[in-house]
């Protein structure tokens, strides 16, 4: 029952068959979304942050980079997602635009005085994964008199959250280490519903059929990121991170009813409801960064492997095989620049970002499923500004756009993705 139930969780959270309701789901990542990252100033940059971070947001991109700081520091962010779905189901267009706002990250940071190098702590919380989003469709199959009416609609709502606690080390005059624990905790809620119309009354019994999957689960566990940072000298740095493998718990409880609304008015309905408790153990990751600076001009680039066929279901060989025939490995790549406006306390930033998808999709239809072609090049464009008041505060903001697709002979969909952040940080 648990592992029948992982597979619900698993087909409602990834991309493939919605609980065998024969059409694809909307998500576009596993549950734990790709590194972005919740802080302006690095994604204006591309995402490139594991050279560059500076501030509180290094526990989330290289936790080394605290040992920089020299002051008390409190800084957050918010974050603005957009997603516009434009899809085609069998001949039949619709289109959603979904728009949410959060807190993206807050930092509070504590550098101990030492006679020599430095200790730093920092605490905070980091959005990691934005669930709300919904999603509609509606076609007529068949033609006359034997048309049947589908209309599904997937909603889903909830929040990843990392709370961190970060420590770094000035090693050496140019070396810097640092770690990060972070402890996660969330819900996930999804309703998948599928309503489905005897239009004109070919079925001699059933008008019409209500289905409805209602899932609701609490998202609790743990990560760590650990980093070093090296200066060759003042205008060269690199870095290196290693996230260590996330292991997440879903536990909750879903519900499934159906509805059978009959010719003559009568109603039937079916109920069933299952809890479940489902541990995914999602791969390590392996970053690395270089930054080049000179002339009021920063030039940054990361690459991040992520071997995505490792993903555990329950430790059982057959949900990881499963899953694991589902993913690829891949490298993402961050570039990014930012350029000091002459003498003004200005900064401008622009950067690019390829970020390939790891899996492949299908959804289930009879009598076998059919694959669904993705569009793996998924690339963002992003840019971005900051400014430095009194030597003490800065502002920064940053937008990233992209888009991607997907299609199969039956079904085709376009997303346009805009996030937009707002940064601001303030030192004693």
């Amino acid at each position: 029952m648990t592992n029948r139930l992982g597979f619900a969780i698993l087909l409602s959270l990834l991309p493939a068959a919605a609980a065998g309701q024969g059409f694809p789901d909307v998500e576009s990542e596993v549950p734990l979304p790709s590194l972005t990252g919740t802080e302006a100033r690095a994604m204006g940059m591309g995402g490139a942050g594991i050279a560059i971070s500076e501030d509180g947001s290094a526990v989330y991109w290289n936790p080394a980079g605290l040992a920089q700081i020299r002051r008390i520091e409190i800084s957050g962010s918010v974050a603005h997602d957009r997603t516009e779905i434009s899809n085609t189901w069998e001949g039949v267009s619709s289109s959603i635009t979904n728009r949410s706002t959060n807190l993206g990250s807050l930092h509070v940071v504590y550098p101990f005085p030492t006679y020599r190098g430095s200790l730093v702590i920092a605490l905070g919380v980091d959005q990691f994964r934005n669930y709300d989003l919904e999603y509609a469709r509606r076609t007529v199959e068949g033609s006359s008199p034997q048309r049947i009416e589908k209309h599904d609609t997937i909603s889903e709502s909830g929040k990843l959250n990392g709370w961190s606690v970060g420590l770094a080390v000035e090693a050496s005059p140019r070396l810097y280490l640092g770690g990060a624990l972070f402890v996660h905790t969330g819900e996930d809620l999804i309703a998948v519903n599928q309503i489905t119309t005897d239009l004109d009354d070919a079925n001699p019994d059933t008008f019409q059929l209500d289905d409805l999957i209602e899932t609701e689960a609490d998202i609790s566990g743990f990560t760590g990121n650990f980093g070093l940072l090296y200066r060759v000298n003042p205008h060269v740095r690199i870095g290196a991170t290693v996230r260590t493998t996330t292991s997440l718990t879903f536990e909750g409880v879903q519900r499934v009813s159906e509805i059978t609304i009959e010719d003559d008015g009568d109603e039937s309905e079916f109920f069933e409801e299952v809890f479940f408790k489902d541990q995914f153990d999602f791969p390590v990751s392996i970053g690395a960064g270089v930054a080049v600076s000179g002339r009021g001009l920063t030039v940054a680039g990361d690459v991040r492997y992520t071997d995505w066929t490792q993903v555990r279901l329950n430790d059982t060989p057959f949900g990881s095989r499963a899953l694991s025939n589902s993913f690829e490995d891949k490298a993402s790549v961050y570039l990014g620049g930012e350029y000091i406006v002459g003498r003004s306390p200005v900064r401008v930033r622009a950067g690019f970002t390829y970020d390939p998808v790891p899996f492949r999709l299908s959804y289930e239809t009879s009598p076998e499923p059919v694959e669904v072609q993705v569009d793996r090049d998924r690339k963002f464009a992003t840019v971005g500004a900051g400014v430095l008041l009194d030597t003490v505060f800065t502002i920064d903001a940053a937008a990233q756009f992209g888009s991607f697709t997907r299609e199969s002979a039956l079904y085709s969909e376009e997303r346009q993705l805009t996030r937009v952040f707002l940064s601001g940080a303030y030192r004693f």
